[in-house]
């Protein structure tokens, strides 16, 4: 996760192209490389109709790669509070923070030192004592990235605690769950400006 900032169609996952391709009614029966040329084409015409996260999250780092954004650690990420990361969120155009969003944001613009091999070192009850404090969703993406992690939240004994996270998480309203996509230079007819 940790590059200079390059930034670069071929960042934004293949899958995450292909649904953007498709959610605008364009083919993807076509090599990767062109697959990736026709993404980059259509994110440059700003005439997407439908844009997927990753893809406007590429957008919003091509947007902010001029700005002076300083380098976080994974770790801080992870494990900060949302009240700690507002700033930051609102630094990277999001209207709300999203932590895989702000880590994904970070990665595109080279911003991201993936400190993670801190956790490898801890003993087991002291990462489940930190992973019992995260949020549903930094918990779940936690045990994505992590293979230690998750180890911890797939055993038997976490279960009840990741239960717990996923009904706090799903007894919130709807508007609190909103994943908005705020890109600077988005219009209401959903027109999307790169700005250099």
């Amino acid at each position: 996760m940790e590059k200079e900032s390059n930034l670069s169609i071929y960042d934004i996952p293949l899958t995450e192209i292909e649904q953007f391709l498709l959610g605008n009614h364009i083919t993807t029966d076509l090599e990767e490389t062109e697959l990736h040329e026709l993404a980059e084409e259509l994110i440059n015409s700003g005439t997407a109709e439908y844009i997927p996260i990753a893809v406007t999250d590429f957008i919003i780092a091509k947007n902010l790669h001029s700005h002076n954004i300083k380098k976080y650690d994974l770790s801080y990420i992870m494990l900060a509070d949302d009240e700690n990361l507002a700033d930051l969120a609102n630094d990277l155009t999001l209207e709300i923070v999203e932590k895989d969003r702000i880590i994904d944001i970070l990665a595109y613009l080279g911003k991201l030192h993936d400190d993670l091999v801190i956790f490898d070192k801890l003993p087991n009850e002291v990462l489940t004592t930190i992973l019992e404090s995260l949020d549903y969703n930094a918990l779940i993406y936690m045990s994505d990235i992590h293979s230690k992690s998750k180890k911890i939240v797939d055993s038997e004994p976490f279960k009840i605690i990741l239960q717990q996270k996923y009904q706090e998480y799903y007894n919130t309203s709807p508007d609190e769950r909103l994943r908005v996509s705020n890109v600077q230079g988005a219009d209401n007819g959903g027109q999307f400006r790169i700005f250099d």
